[in-house]
């Protein structure tokens, strides 16, 4: 698990572009009825989640509002 989530840390902002902070995210289990973690992004865009048990795990994205124009 931990190298899925650092696999998931260094690719995202590659895929994705610019890094945002002040993301919400949520780390619950694999069936998605408890709560395990929240981090939010710091000012770099970044967040970890350390010492998890081995399992699985669902991540949950929430971005800020954004503002500007829309196409």
């Amino acid at each position: 698990m931990k190298q899925f989530l650092f696999i998931l840390i260094f690719t995202l902002p590659f895929l994705f572009g610019k890094r945002t902070p002040g993301v919400d995210l949520y780390l619950e289990d694999g069936q998605g009825r408890n709560l395990i973690a929240y981090k939010q992004t710091g000012e770099q865009g970044k967040a970890t989640f350390g010492f998890l048990d081995r399992g699985t795990y669902r991540l949950l994205v929430e971005f800020p509002k954004q503002t500007g124009k829309w196409i």
